[in-house]
């Protein structure tokens, strides 16, 4: 079984606006028989996220999503992370910053798609069947932390200084409170 979790920019949860990531997730549970869907809202990042510096917006970003999935996952008995991410390929995903944001959980974090190249990752997703849903448009949260000038070598110190000065235990509570479950058979 894989559970899968999703932040969405919506004030609250709605299913025709999350249909992408239910197509998406419908075509992955092929491979795993069942599987849920967790929609967690960003809002609460967000509110506290305004006066951190904008270059480690994205980092902090990333962050909170681990803490929550953490939470989450503390709850639901899931013994691990994982996550699509390619090395180097934006600059959230330098060695540093994956580095940092690892950091935010104590659980382990799986990244099979880590040395893959965008080639090679855009066939894979040909060949399960979810190339063509994933490149409808759609409003993610991570684009809304894009700067022109993000930090490509973050330092685990900065990023926990910044969150000290944030509300982030009640932005986690805020998005945990909020968290709509869908299953996928």
């Amino acid at each position: 079984e894989v559970d899968f979790l999703h932040f969405h920019s919506f004030k609250e949860f709605d299913k025709e606006k999350s249909a992408k990531i239910l197509r998406l997730v419908e075509v992955l549970t092929k491979y795993c028989f069942t599987s849920r869907v967790f929609f967690v809202p960003f809002y609460p990042f967000e509110a506290e996220a305004v006066e951190a510096p904008a270059k480690y917006r994205l980092i902090l970003f990333r962050r909170f999503m681990v803490k929550i999935a953490e939470e989450i996952a503390n709850k639901y008995g899931i013994k691990a992370l994982g996550s699509g991410e390619n090395l180097a390929q934006v600059s959230s995903q330098t060695l540093e910053n994956i580095a940092v944001i690892h950091r935010a959980t104590s659980l382990p974090i799986f990244r099979p798609l880590l040395t893959y190249d965008k080639n090679e990752t855009v066939n894979l997703a040909k060949q399960i069947g979810t190339f063509e849903t994933s490149i409808t448009p759609y409003k993610d949260c991570c684009s809304l932390f894009m700067t022109k000038h993000p930090v490509t070598k973050a330092r685990p110190e900065i990023a926990e200084r910044i969150e000290r000065k944030m509300n982030l235990n009640d932005a986690i509570r805020e998005g945990l409170e909020k968290v709509e479950i869908v299953n996928v058979e």
